[in-house]
């Protein structure tokens, strides 16, 4: 499904670096900041970047939640990232020596995300957590990241799913979901019950299943 993308991320993860770090001109601008509650800080090089709607986002920001904060942020291609409380993330963008893109690759560490990629996206858009990648184009998912297991949700479309350990990635449609433990490679596609999705919408701040908007 998205066999090329997957290497190309995959080899990014151990060396993805913003612009900044390489001595380049300034990040560029991948979206910004639509929706914002509660705590949440937005850091970049140089200090802190006041985390308000309308501010702009750039490659290789880091965005961090609170135990009561959530934001959204709009890219410039038109998909939407929504970040639930308690979540920390890392917008990497392309991988080292790529050319960026609208929004490229999400390291989300901790906490949970939901992205809606619209129909008209150019490209994919990925969310990698410590043991799997999530890939898409025109759908929309949620991914939660814990230490040691991730879990990905297709609410809209499908998405390919791959552990970092490698082995044969799965494919979720509309309300299915996969776990995936540190080590292993994703487990089979499997209906998620209703109290599960609850849970993770109302860490995003969210009602019923998310569909495109």
């Amino acid at each position: 499904m998205f066999g090329a993308f997957f290497g190309a991320l995959v080899l990014g993860l151990g060396g993805a670096m913003p612009a900044h770090a390489q001595g380049t001109a300034a990040p560029p601008v991948t979206g910004q900041l639509v929706h914002v509650e509660g705590d949440v800080a937005l850091l970049r090089p140089g200090g802190q970047a006041p985390a308000v709607v309308g501010t702009a986002v750039h490659r290789g920001d880091r965005i961090s939640t609170g135990a009561a904060g959530r934001a959204e942020i709009l890219f410039l291609d038109g998909a939407r990232l929504r970040v639930g409380h308690d979540s920390m993330l890392h917008l990497t963008g392309a991988r080292r020596g790529a050319a960026p893109r609208p929004g490229g690759l999400v390291r989300l560490f901790e906490g949970v995300v939901r992205m809606v990629i619209d129909a008209r996206a150019p490209s994919a858009h990925a969310v990698a957590t410590p043991t799997a990648i999530a890939a898409a184009r025109s759908t929309a998912w949620l991914v939660l990241a814990e230490p040691e297991t991730s879990a990905v949700f297709v609410s809209a479309g499908k998405v390919e799913v791959r552990g970092l350990a490698g082995g044969t990635s799965v494919v979720l449609a509309h309300g299915e979901g996969t776990d995936v433990p540190a080590g292993e490679p994703p487990q089979p596609p499997k209906r998620w019950g209703q109290k599960r999705i609850d849970a993770a919408l109302a860490r995003l701040g969210l009602g019923p299943v998310p569909g495109r908007q």
